[in-house]
């Protein structure tokens, strides 16, 4: 017997070549990793989500910390929902410098408001986070 590979003489019997390692019977051939190499398969796992930076996000600009979770539509409808209370809020306050009425009663009850919508914002995000983060080692997908 001649290795296919390196043309060198066999013995009888053999599994490999003895110069060049190649196998030479096909059970040699399907037991060795080098004649059928498998793909590795890579295990990509997702970055956890930081439940402080979402929080301290959402602190900082309404709407920031749950863009950051990925939850991209809650976050628009926090940012939107906060601009029009501030935009009520300042008109609210022209409207009560301008005149004396019973206006700063509705300043002070859209005050109240963005202030409540501001904190469950921050909540809002940090609960995201964690969830996220509970799904994402769980499964190993994001839940969303």
């Amino acid at each position: 017997m001649y290795c296919v590979k390196c043309g060198s003489e066999i013995p009888d019997g053999s599994e490999f070549c003895s110069k060049c390692g190649n196998p030479v019977s096909p059970s040699a051939s399907q037991n060795n990793a080098y004649a059928n190499p498998q793909p590795y398969a890579y295990q990509y796992q997702r970055p956890l989500k930081s439940a402080g930076l979402a929080a301290v996000l959402s602190f900082l600009f309404t709407g920031l910390g749950q863009v950051y979770v990925g939850k991209i539509a809650r976050g628009i409808g926090f940012i939107v929902c906060g601009v029009v209370i501030a935009l009520v809020m300042m008109s609210m306050i022209t409207i009560f410098i301008s005149s004396y009425g019973a206006v700063w009663i509705i300043a002070v009850i859209a005050s109240i408001v963005c202030i409540a919508i501001w904190i469950f914002n921050v909540i809002d995000a940090y609960k995201l986070a964690n969830e996220y983060n509970d799904v994402l080692q769980q499964t190993g997908n994001p839940p969303w």
